[in-house]
C-alpha cells in the first residue's frame, strides 16, 4: 500500500479485497476507539487483533489498515453441549455395564455360594458360565472353599480318631483302678499301680503329640529360617534316639560332609527324629540316615532292615492314628503324620519306598528356603 502511493490506495485496497471474504479498508487512526496499550503496540509496528479485526498501522501516515471483522466460528448452544455430554455418559455407562456384567454375575454366585457354605453345605462351589471365561477370583474362591472343606474333614476325622485313641488308656486306668480297690496283696497292688503309670504315660504322650500336631502351623510360622549343618543335625537326632535301641546300629552318611541347608531347624529335627524312632522300632539290627544335595533342596533318607511296608499301605501310614500292626510297640500313631505335616509346612515332600537294606526307606525332600505353605 505504501509503495503504491497515497493516490493509489483505493486501487490497492480493491486488489487486496479480492483475496479476502471480509472487509479491508483504511481508517484514520484518530477515528478508531482503541485502548492506549493497543495504540502503543501499533506505533511499535505490531499487528494487533482488536474486536475481531486485524489492525495494521501504516508508518508515517495517519491511516490504519483494518481487516475485518473476521468471520466468526459457529459455537454449539448450551442444549447441544448438554445433549452431547449426555450421549457420551450414556454410551460410557452402557460400556461399563457390559464389561461388569460377568463380574456382577460372579459376585452374585459368590454370595450364593458363601451363604450355602455358611448354611453347612461345604461342597458348594462357584460354577462357570457357559461360553464365559471364569474370572480369577472365582477360582481363588473355589480353591479356598476346597481348602476349608479339606481342613474341616481332616479335623472331623482327627477328632473321631482322638476320641477312639483316648478311650484305650482311659479304660486301662479305670480298669486298673477298680482292681486296685479290691486287691489286698501288696505285690498285685504294685502291679496295678505300674499299669496305671504306664497308661498315664501313654495318655500323656498322646496328648503331647496331639498338641504338637495342632500347634505345628503356628510354630512353623513363628520360626526363623537359619543355616543348618546337616551332619550336625543328623548326628544330634541319632544321638538322642540310638540309646533307646542299644541292640541296633545307627549310621549317618552325609555327602558332601559340609552340606548345609537354610530352613527351620526345630521342625526339621522333629521330622528326622520321628523317622529315626519309627525305624528303631521296626528294624532288625541296622538304621541308616543319609543326606545329599538334590536340585534346589536337600534329600534326607532313613533306611532300616526291618520287614518293610507293602506298597498298598504306604500312603496309609501317613494318616493320623493309622497303625498297620498292633504288636505292642510304643507309639501314638501320629509320628509319621507329623512328618508329612512338617514337610508340607516346609514346602517339601515325603515318600515311602523299599530300602536297599530290605526294609522301608522314608525320604524327605526339603527346599533350601520355604517356598510354599500347605497343610
Amino acid at each position: 500500500i505504501l509503495q503504491s502511493g497515497a493516490d493509489n490506495y483505493a486501487v490497492t485496497l480493491a486488489r487486496i479485497q479480492t483475496r479476502f471474504d471480509f472487509p479491508c479498508q483504511l481508517v484514520p487512526r484518530d477515528d478508531e476507539d482503541l485502548p492506549p496499550e493497543v495504540r502503543l503496540r501499533l506505533q511499535a509496528g505490531e499487528v494487533v487483533l482488536h474486536r475481531s479485526a486485524i489492525k495494521i498501522a501504516l508508518p508515517q501516515t495517519p491511516w490504519l489498515l483494518s481487516l475485518g471483522p473476521l468471520p466468526q466460528f459457529s459455537t454449539p448452544t448450551q442444549a447441544e453441549i448438554t445433549a452431547g455430554l449426555g450421549s457420551v455418559f450414556v454410551l460410557a455407562a452402557l460400556a461399563i455395564a457390559i464389561l461388569l456384567r460377568p463380574l456382577a454375575f460372579q459376585l452374585r454366585s459368590v454370595e450364593r455360594t458363601a451363604l450355602a457354605i455358611a448354611g453347612g453345605d461345604f461342597s458348594a462351589r462357584i460354577g462357570n458360565r457357559r461360553g464365559r471365561q471364569a474370572l480369577p477370583f472365582a477360582g481363588a474362591f473355589n480353591s479356598m472353599a476346597d481348602r476349608v472343606e479339606q481342613l474341616l474333614r481332616s479335623q472331623r476325622e482327627l477328632m473321631q480318631a482322638v476320641s477312639h485313641e483316648l478311650r484305650t488308656p482311659l479304660a486301662r486306668i479305670q480298669f486298673a483302678t477298680e482292681l486296685l480297690r479290691t486287691t489286698e496283696d501288696a505285690t498285685h497292688r504294685c502291679k496295678r499301680i505300674d499299669a496305671i503309670d504306664q497308661a498315664t504315660d501313654q495318655l500323656e504322650g498322646l496328648v503331647d503329640e496331639l498338641l504338637t500336631y495342632v500347634r505345628l502351623d503356628a510354630e512353623t510360622e513363628n520360626n526363623i529360617a537359619e543355616p543348618i549343618e546337616i551332619e550336625t543335625l543328623l548326628s544330634e537326632a541319632v544321638g538322642f534316639h540310638a540309646p533307646l535301641y542299644p541292640a541296633k546300629q545307627f549310621e549317618v552318611q552325609v555327602s558332601p560332609a559340609a552340606l548345609r541347608l537354610e530352613s527351620y531347624r526345630p521342625s526339621l529335627l522333629r521330622a528326622v527324629g520321628n523317622l529315626l524312632s519309627n525305624a528303631g522300632k521296626y528294624s532288625r539290627s541296622r538304621v541308616l540316615v543319609s543326606a545329599q544335595q538334590q536340585g534346589t533342596g536337600l534329600l534326607i533318607s532313613v533306611d532300616d532292615d526291618g520287614p518293610g511296608i507293602a506298597a498298598t499301605n504306604r500312603q496309609l501310614v501317613f494318616e493320623p492314628f493309622k497303625r498297620l500292626s498292633h504288636d505292642g510297640l510304643p507309639g501314638t500313631g501320629l509320628g509319621l503324620a507329623l512328618v508329612r505335616r512338617i514337610c508340607r509346612r516346609l514346602g517339601g515332600e515325603v515318600h515311602l519306598t523299599e530300602s536297599p537294606l530290605g526294609g522301608a526307606r522314608f525320604s524327605l525332600w526339603i527346599p533350601a528356603t520355604r517356598s510354599s505353605v500347605s497343610t
